[in-house]
């Protein structure tokens, strides 16, 4: 398969230019720690019977079996007045799945910002800077987008993720969705720093603080707050669980929008068009966007030729009155972590 480089396909871009993110942003920087399959596999679970809950509940949601189990701890003494022990060893339970989450997730992601160098960061936002005054979404609910956005410097063309200071809420650590705003950046599937507090969506800037993943990540969940973030299931499950989600779902929303405009194109980097994200790359499908450019690392690999199929069906299973053009570029030549940019 031929493929361009990622500077040609810039050039070949004239209109408004959107990019999707998929994994193979951040293992490119980090592949030891971001190559894994999915949290439930990668947790050590001490109780046997707490992975049969999973099993049971046919879910590899941590929030929705933490809930569960907390639940049935409240109902047990209802139905058995002798079993305040059960219902114990259930919270308990509840409790010690809360740290298996923690523990999983910090082990699965670097502690600190600084742990990406300068260098790394302005690369990573020179390339960010190709897609700047349109939109950008991304697949990943770890922290390395987020942290190099941090790095940019602010000016009229900033992205823009939607998130304000609280009213009433001077020095809180954390910031609130705005709706009225249009973000010109959106986490599809969520991230680590989003956490659902009920009326609103708070994206914590523990960035200023220098505390380490795991203490903020726990300090969070022991105010029952949980990461707002889709990291498991099928192309269904996860949907089901963004339409749960007000925050997720205008996510959702706005990616359906851009792949309406004909004259514009879409970058895909890093992601594998794997059938657990159809929920969103059927929105290319069902959409007008005339061009969609996918990276291929190492374009002869078994991995690339799975990609290389998958996109010929995204195209042909377009409407032959807006049909796909599909254009395939080396990630290699994108450069995003190692760039000499001063």
């Amino acid at each position: 398969m031929s493929t361009i480089s990622f500077d040609e396909a810039i050039k070949r871009s004239k209109g408004k230019r959107y990019l999707l993110l998929g994994n193979g942003f951040s293992i490119s920087l980090f592949p030891k720690v971001f190559s894994y399959n999915s949290l439930l596999s990668e947790a050590d679970f001490e109780n046997k019977n707490t992975k049969e809950v999973f099993n049971i509940l046919k879910t590899s949601d941590f929030e929705r079996v933490i809930k569960s189990l907390k639940d049935t701890a409240k109902i047990v003494p209802i139905y058995s007045e002798n079993n305040e022990k059960l219902a114990e060893e259930i919270k308990q339970e509840a409790d010690s799945l809360k740290n298996i989450l923690v523990e999983t997730i910090t082990k699965n992601h670097p502690a600190k910002i600084s742990e990406i160098t300068d260098q790394q960061l302005k690369s990573a936002m020179a390339f960010l800077k190709n897609f700047q005054g349109n939109k950008i979404y991304t697949l990943n609910y770890d922290l390395l987008l987020y942290w190099t956005l941090l790095s940019g410097e602010s000016g009229p063309d900033k992205i823009d993720d939607g998130f304000r200071n609280p009213d009433n809420e001077f020095g809180a650590d954390y910031r609130t969705f705005d709706s009225p705003q249009s973000p010109t950046f959106w986490y599809l599937h969520g991230g680590l720093h989003l956490f659902d507090a009920g009326s609103e969506v708070r994206k914590y800037i523990w960035s200023n603080t220098g505390r380490p993943i795991m203490g903020q990540v726990r300090e969070a969940l022991d105010k029952e707050l949980y990461p707002l973030f889709v990291a498991e299931g099928s192309s269904e499950e996860k949907l089901e669980k963004i339409t749960h989600s007000g925050y997720l779902s205008k996510a959702l929303r706005s990616f359906e929008a851009i792949c309406e405009q004909k004259k514009a194109d879409l970058f895909i980097l890093g992601h594998s068009l794997a059938d657990n994200d159809d929920h969103v790359l059927e929105k290319i499908v069902k959409g007008t966007i005339s061009r969609v450019f996918i990276s291929l690392y190492r374009p002869d690999s078994d991995e690339s030729k799975s990609i290389i199929k998958k996109a010929e069906k995204l195209r042909s299973d377009r409407s032959n009155k807006n049909p796909l053009e599909v254009v395939f570029f080396d990630s290699e030549t994108a450069h995003v972590w190692d760039s000499k940019v001063e």
